[in-house]
């Protein structure tokens, strides 16, 4: 099964989290939903990535308040709303299936249109080690328009 997280970059933070396939096929943030400097150790940020998609599960159930959905994210990040969130931050999905891991830039399209991946820009890591992997996310999401 496929295994998902995010991250974003948000001013001097970057923020990890799994996302999990509810039962009606719908993604969502899940825990762990972690908030590190942007200058923290690559390897310290490959682990986190791994951590958020060990996590990754399908079948949970939707939440009961879908707006209390982003409050971990936006706590994480140190922001005060979904719109100021969204008006600054760049993401970076990333997905696993089996071993191989791959990096998806997304568009910012706001606080209404959400991140929407760049399936164009794809970038298939393969089984990279924690060291590489950290280094590779945050090139990505320097690269994020």
């Amino acid at each position: 099964p496929m295994k998902r997280a995010s991250a974003y970059l948000y001013g001097e933070r970057i923020v990890v989290h799994a996302s999990s396939r509810t039962a009606e096929g719908l993604w969502i943030l899940r825990h762990p939903c972690t908030g590190f400097p942007r200058k923290c150790p690559d390897e310290e940020l490959g682990k986190a990535v791994r951590s958020a998609l060990s996590a990754s599960t399908d079948n949970v159930p939707p939440p009961v308040q879908w707006r209390d959905c982003l409050k971990p994210l936006l706590a994480a990040a140190g922001a005060r709303s979904w719109k100021t969130f969204a008006e600054g931050a760049t993401c970076v999905e990333i997905e696993q299936e089996g071993d191989s891991a791959t990096l998806i830039p997304t568009a910012n399209r706001g606080a209404v249109g959400g991140f929407e991946g760049i399936e164009s820009k794809r970038w298939v890591l393969g089984s990279p080690p924690d060291g590489s992997l950290g280094p590779s996310l945050r090139r990505q999401l320097a690269q994020v328009e």
